[in-house]
């Protein structure tokens, strides 16, 4: 996928469980994509996704590929590094 091919309607999740999977069907309905960052292409939420950022959740430069591929980004799970997520400010 190009940058921004999907930016405005495209949400990225740092995550790939099942809530990110759940989110991903539900904005299929709603014409809005979700990438997920995520270590592992056997995640739930990796069949769902229209794109994948290949990348551990603890990974900042994961998800600052993300972010450019994406509208917004949201966060699975409350295990957030805000140090390093301060960094892509």
């Amino acid at each position: 996928m190009e940058p921004n091919e999907h930016k405005n309607r495209t949400i990225g999740v740092v995550g790939g469980g099942q809530l990110a999977q759940m989110l991903a069907i539900a904005g299929k309905k709603l014409g809005i994509g979700v990438i997920v960052q995520t270590g592992k292409r056997t995640d739930p939420a990796v069949m769902e996704a229209v794109d994948v950022v290949l990348s551990d959740i603890k990974d900042i430069s994961g998800t600052k590929q993300l972010s450019t591929l994406s509208n917004c980004v949201t966060f699975e799970n409350e295990w957030i590094d805000l140090d390093g997520l301060s960094l892509l400010e």
